[in-house]
């Protein structure tokens, strides 16, 4: 019986971990995009001042 939980448990902490790493990747790309898109008003705002 005790195998059986350590199985499910090392299943949902592999899952778990799979899970946080798919949402950090998309964060990452999302970060990468917002700065392409408005980079170009950043420096220029900076170059008005």
């Amino acid at each position: 019986m005790s195998e059986f939980g350590l199985t499910i448990g090392v299943a949902l902490l592999g899952l778990v971990a799979l899970v946080a790493f798919l949402l950090a990747r998309k964060a990452q790309s999302s970060v990468e995009q917002f700065r392409e898109e408005h980079h170009e008003r950043f420096t220029g705002r900076e170059e008005g001042q």
